[in-house]
């Protein structure tokens, strides 16, 4: 099935009912939009609650894709890590479950998933410093924290390791521009569109 994990500001969410005693929230979104809780679970509950993240779901629904895995940052800057996905044979529906978390994997700042989110659509310091409305110079540092925290020694083998392991923001920072070759930047323009 599919997992997804939660992080509200480094706390665990405080709504009981947002997920299970056991942390964690599983539900189903079918085509038609609605999503539901699946085995018990809190999850269709807490993507109600949250009508960004569900339109994201939806989206992969009908994008085309088979399934994605993203980090959704949330109006308050609250942090889903999500992966999503469909159902191969009938994609009448995708699943996903929801894990909090205590922070980012690998130390990572909120800022820090924006660079590396970028780094993943090929932009350069500058192009990343436009988007994000900051210096080339604040970029190259925030590259450099990334490359360390992620233990690896160049750019492109941070981007791999944010694919693989879900660590790419959406929305994507600055627009799904230079987004289109990934799945991602295909439900992020589907859900764009839509608005």
């Amino acid at each position: 099935m599919l997992t997804a994990t939660v992080r509200d500001g480094g706390a665990l969410p405080r709504r009981p009912d947002d997920v299970d005693a056991d942390g964690s929230a599983l539900a189903i979104v079918w085509d038609s939009g609605d999503p539901e809780s699946a085995d018990g679970s809190c999850g269709g509950r807490f993507l109600r609650r949250r009508p960004a993240l569900l339109a994201l779901v939806r989206a992969t629904l009908t994008a085309g894709v088979d399934g994605i895995q993203f980090v959704w940052v949330g109006p308050a800057r609250d942090t889903v890590q999500v992966r999503v996905s469909v159902n191969e044979d009938t994609r009448v529906f995708a699943g996903v479950r929801l894990i909090p978390l205590s922070a980012l994997p690998y130390g990572l700042t909120l800022r820090e998933l924006d660079v590396l989110t970028l780094l993943v659509g090929g932009l350069s310091n500058p192009d990343i410093a436009s988007r994000l409305r900051t210096s080339p110079r604040t970029v190259t540092t925030h590259v450099a924290r990334v490359l360390t925290k992620l233990g690896v020694n160049n750019r492109t083998a941070a981007a791999v390791l944010a694919l693989t392991d879900g660590l790419v923001a959406l929305p994507l920072p600055g627009g799904h521009a230079r987004f289109e070759q990934f799945a991602l930047g295909r439900v992020s323009a589907a859900v764009v569109s839509r608005l």
